[in-house]
């Protein structure tokens, strides 16, 4: 009898322990990761000029690859938020082309761009709107924020951190903002934690990459209103 009460309070301290899982704070080896990832991210950006003379129209690859349209998530967030300037954020953006298409197609939006360090190649600028790493999202803009967040070739899917990343994403996200996410989280995964973080997934679409590398471009929605238990 006391044998199965001890293990019935192992197991629930166990339960209390998993929920408790901080989204919010590195550990010492995550922070070392991050701080490796941010230099060789500097590095790859002041070394490799030539790389730079490639032009990327990333609306057109993110519609292909990705299959984002994005004048129905627009269309939608307007109905969502009535007379107000939509706020987006493309996280990452490097050198992407696409706030200046968004910016083209939609007149109403505000967008802002962030990247881990500045560049140092055309044609992406060579300084984005914010200089944050994707864990710093909250830290630089507050809670609540945007109403539309795009990562989909940045810290989401880049960053050795990537479920703390999403829970950053999250975090900046209105309730009722729309998400656009690619990440390496597996499928399975990317349900707990919509679960955890008080999103709906809309669409996960399984990309692989000629190396092998499998990607999930997932579209989420922030709930509003506390998480159902």
């Amino acid at each position: 009898m006391h044998k199965k009460k001890r293990k019935m309070k192992i197991k629930q301290k166990q339960k209390r322990k998993s929920k408790d899982v901080s989204f919010q704070k590195l550990s010492v080896g995550e922070a070392k990761a991050v701080a490796e990832q941010e230099s060789r991210a500097k590095l790859f950006r002041t070394r490799l000029e030539w790389f730079g003379a490639i032009g990327r129209n990333i609306a057109a690859i993110q519609h292909c690859i990705h299959g984002i349209k994005f004048k129905p998530i627009i269309k939608e967030l307007r109905e969502r938020f009535p007379g107000t300037t939509l706020e987006v954020l493309d996280e990452g953006a490097g050198r992407s082309s696409l706030k200046n298409s968004l910016l083209w197609r939609f007149k109403d939006l505000n967008v802002t761009t962030t990247d881990i360090c500045e560049g140092k190649l055309w044609p992406m600028p060579k300084k984005p709107d914010k200089i944050a790493n994707v864990l710093d999202l909250v830290k630089s803009f507050g809670k609540n924020k945007f109403h539309l967040v795009i990562s989909t070739g940045g810290g989401a899917w880049r960053s050795p951190v990537p479920e703390k990343a999403f829970f950053q994403i999250v975090s900046v996200l209105q309730p009722k903002g729309t998400g656009i996410i690619a990440t390496a989280i597996p499928k399975e995964r990317l349900y707990q934690l919509a679960k955890r973080f008080n999103v709906t997934i809309q669409r996960i679409r399984t990309l692989e990459s000629r190396q092998g590398d499998v990607v999930n471009s997932v579209i989420f929605t922030k709930n509003s209103g506390r998480k159902k238990k």
